[in-house]
Parts: structure tokens; C-alpha cells; sequence
């Protein structure tokens, strides 16, 4: 299929010379994620490392996405803290990506900490951050929970969508 095509051309390249960059990994880290081949998207992000060849936000907003859809949040958190430690600041997506995570988990106490570290750094809750809170609210049963945070849209004038 497509992952096929996009591995061989990834290969291909390399042994003509032509060193993939940060963008040919993440799109075959991303394919392979989708394709169910979790443990072959971290043997590529580790030999992008052994390489020398430095992740940047979406290489990591990529693994940690991957991570997640696994239900390995151990993992994706242990990603965000080498973040940090390499000077990269998560972002929007990085933080909605876990708070959904830990939603499907149905880690809501991990979910809400990092709402409000999301808050804490200066990067605004959107709708897709409020849907995964008010869902997994809904589903365990805390429906004054998921009230307040529809709320919390509102006031911060942002309008639930279908997912909602």
C-alpha cells in the first residue's frame, strides 16, 4: 500500500545519497503510527537520533499523537519531558493530543492537570481541548463537571462543534 511506497522511497533515497530530512521522517513515523507499526515509528525515531538529526515540535507532536492512540501515555509523557529538556516548548496540539489520551484512559485527574498547565503556559484551551474534557465527563457520569467546562467555552467565546 501507501506505507509500502513511501518506506521504498525513503530506502531509495538513502542509497542514492540523498539523506532524508526532518519532514521524510515524520511523515513515515506518522504512516507507520497509522498503520498500526507503533514499534517500527520509534525504531525510526530513534535512528533519526542516532543520526544526529535533531527531532523538532512535530516530530515529537507526531510520536507523542502515535503514543497516544496506543494508550502508551506512560510514553508520551516521558517524550514531553525530554522536550523540555531539549529547549522545545509543547504546543496547542501537543497539549490536546495528551489531554484526549489521558481522557480515553479515563485518566480525567491527568487530563485536567495538564488543562491547566496548558493554561499555565500561556496557551489557550480550544474547542478540541474542552470536547475531549466534556466527553470524557460525560461518559463518567459528571455531568455538572462537563457543564462547567461548556461554560468555560463560552466564556472564553469559543462555540462547541458536532463532536461536542
Amino acid at each position: 500500500g501507501e506505507l509500502g511506497k513511501g518506506l521504498g522511497f525513503f530506502n531509495e533515497m538513502e542509497r542514492n545519497g540523498c539523506l532524508p530530512n526532518v519532514v521524510s521522517y515524520n511523515t513515515l513515523m506518522d504512516a507507520y503510527f497509522k498503520a498500526g507499526r507503533a514499534n517500527d515509528a520509534m525504531e525510526l525515531f530513534n535512528s533519526m537520533r542516532d543520526r544526529s538529526m535533531e527531532p523538532n515540535l512535530i516530530t515529537y507532536n507526531v510520536i507523542i499523537n502515535g503514543l497516544c492512540r496506543e494508550g502508551r501515555m506512560k510514553d508520551a509523557s516521558d517524550l514531553v519531558q525530554e522536550m523540555y529538556l531539549k529547549g522545545l516548548k509543547p504546543d496547542e496540539v501537543t497539549f490536546n493530543t495528551l489531554v484526549n489520551g489521558y481522557c480515553k484512559v479515563g485518566n480525567f485527574h491527568q487530563a485536567l492537570i495538564l488543562h491547566g498547565e496548558m493554561v499555565k503556559n500561556g496557551l489557550s484551551p480550544n474547542v478540541v481541548t474542552y470536547t475531549s474534557l466534556i466527553n470524557s465527563m460525560c461518559k463518567s457520569g459528571n455531568l455538572n463537571r462537563a457543564m462547567e467546562f461548556l461554560d468555560q467555552m463560552r466564556i472564553r467565546w469559543l462555540h462547541p462543534n458536532e463532536r461536542t
